[in-house]
């Protein structure tokens, strides 16, 4: 696991977020140049109070800090013209350059300088309060207390989750980074199933003994990347005690445009039902990193994943479109239902036809698949369609589309795959064969009375 052992007020361009404050306000260049100036006095004066250092070693970190940071801001901004999109790359920048920053500090600080240095990113040294604004200030946001989101005349609705060690989780080759980036796209697909922008994130983690404080800044970096791409306003953040293990617990609060509620049409037979994406593929995906986790804990060996990378990142480091409700509504295409697929397609469809009170077909030759997923099913005794049927943990959105939108929606969402329609009651809730068998679509967790 990467440890950077230095707190840096990254500045709102970081993560492909230049020039951004915590409200998505722009920043001038003399207002960014101010943030940096001011927040490279103030940890030269830390680092000076802190470890009692000398002019000269007060002049090297001055020097440091001034190069580093302004190359960082340099080669991040020249991604973001480019219109490099990818988070992992800029958290690979930003790490890069701390370490960087850590290598200068080893040249120059005495031993006992360096292990007080290191000492301070405990958790037990510094305090709870110091260490949350530390995280405030790796993020682009502020901190904040009592949120509250007043409604500008649309539906407020909220979304959560708690993710556990253990039963959500496994650490042993679960990146933190990307754990707190998961774990903002499963609350916030939830708003966009409702069609609700993101407004407000709240956030708990509960971090255990075996943790420190450079491993929860990965996490926080994770979150904070997410929340920034999916346009929350604000984000309030609450370290707990936690004695079985880490638990991330999120609440999201969105807002759908009042427009939208007025348009949605009543679902119809023949309505069409679409994804966001290949379906089953983080099932399949952690069964690779489960196998692989055991080949390590018997062999020692590392084991070779890259030929099924995709299925890996699917599990992962699921990730959603941020402007697909803003889409939906340019384009004047109103789901009548909406819903976050994370425990299988099949639970999607029995909670569909539960609340339009409508069967559903769908085409088992439709369902989307990533690439490896059958070579893969085969290796493991797993049927492919089984896993997108009940294997979850997908992060996937599916929409009921107005079957008089199929050219438009075809048009403007090519990422998206029509996979069935809606029935008349009677049809039920069925999976189709290629051979046009329907079978009854079983759903874990769903009793013969719920269905």
């Amino acid at each position: 696991m990467k440890i950077c052992k230095i707190f840096l007020a990254v500045l709102p361009c970081l993560f492909f977020a230049a020039g951004l404050s915590a409200q998505n306000q722009p920043q001038t260049p003399e207002q960014q140049e101010k943030q940096m100036t001011e927040y490279i006095d103030k940890e030269v004066k830390r680092l000076t109070d802190l470890l009692e250092l000398e002019y000269w070693q007060e002049f090297y970190v001055d020097s440091t800090l001034n190069h580093d940071l302004r190359a960082r801001m340099t080669e991040i901004k020249d991604m973001q013209k480019a219109r490099v999109e990818n988070p992992d790359l800029y958290m690979t920048i930003s790490d890069k350059w701390m370490e960087k920053i850590d290598s200068s500090y080893r040249r120059f600080f005495t031993e006992e300088q360096w292990a007080k240095y290191w000492k301070t990113e405990s958790f037990s040294e510094i305090g709870k309060i110091e260490a949350i604004d530390q995280l405030y200030r790796l993020s682009a946001y502020n901190p904040v207390s009592g949120l509250s989101y007043s409604s500008k005349g649309g539906s407020i609705i909220t979304a959560s989750r708690m993710y556990l060690e253990g039963p959500d989780f496994n650490l042993v080759y679960f990146p933190l980074k990307h754990l707190g980036y998961k774990c903002v796209v499963g609350v916030v697909g939830e708003l966009y199933a409702a069609l609700a922008r993101p407004k407000l994130l709240n956030v708990i983690l509960g971090v255990s003994a075996k943790l420190d404080l450079p491993q929860v800044k990965d996490l926080w970096m994770g979150i904070t990347v997410a929340a920034k791409e999916h346009g929350f306003e604000a984000v309030n953040l609450d370290l707990q005690p936690s004695q079985n293990g880490l638990y991330v617990s999120m609440s999201a609060t969105g807002e759908t445009s009042a427009l939208t509620a007025k348009r949605r049409m009543a679902a119809k037979s023949k309505d069409l039902i679409c994804v966001s994406g290949a379906l089953g593929a983080a099932f399949l995906g952690l069964q690779v990193l489960e196998r692989g986790a055991k080949e390590f804990a018997e062999k020692g060996t590392q084991p070779d994943m890259g030929q099924y990378k995709m299925l890996v990142g699917d599990y992962l480091r699921p990730e959603l479109e941020a402007s697909v409700v803003e889409r939906l509504e340019d384009v004047e295409i109103y789901p009548s239902y909406g819903y976050f697929v994370t425990r299988g397609l099949a639970d999607a469809l029995k909670r569909l036809t539960r609340d339009s009170g409508l069967g559903a077909k769908v085409y088992a030759d439709k369902i989307p698949f990533e690439g490896g997923s059958f070579q893969l099913g085969k290796e493991l005794d797993l049927d492919p369609v089984s896993a997108a049927m009940n294997g979850g943990d997908d992060n996937r959105l599916l929409f009921v589309v107005p079957i008089l939108h199929l050219e438009k929606f075809r048009r403007e969402f090519q990422t998206f795959d029509i996979i069935g329609h809606l029935a008349q009651p009677e049809a039920g809730t069925v999976l189709v064969t290629p051979e046009g068998v329907e079978f009854p679509v079983k759903a874990q967790g769903w009793t013969e009375e719920s269905e």
